[in-house]
């Protein structure tokens, strides 16, 4: 993630040494150099580890919640996941 301060202004998957791959807004995905953004809009990178999708899922229904999506938008978001899974699954 890439913060001015303490705001977070983008964010990137790192996917090699000093490389990251991201999106910016609408714009195409691209891969670049975890250096390759302006010093005029970020001052800090902060790495993470990617969660266990049970935990990412977790938080993601949290923060739903907490923006006041309601429990049946909730549980159609539940129910096409349980399906994408089992139409990748096999």
């Amino acid at each position: 993630m890439y913060f001015s301060g303490s705001d977070w202004k983008h964010i990137g998957i790192v996917t090699g040494p000093n490389r990251a791959t991201s999106q910016w807004g609408t714009y195409p995905i691209y891969e670049h150099d975890l250096c390759e953004l302006p010093a005029s809009y970020v001052n800090l990178m902060r790495f993470f580890d990617e969660p266990p999708p049970a935990r990412a899922l977790s938080d993601f229904l949290d923060y739903a919640r907490s923006e006041g999506v309601s429990n049946e938008d909730i549980e159609a978001i539940i129910a096409e996941l349980e399906h994408q899974k089992k139409s990748t699954s096999g």
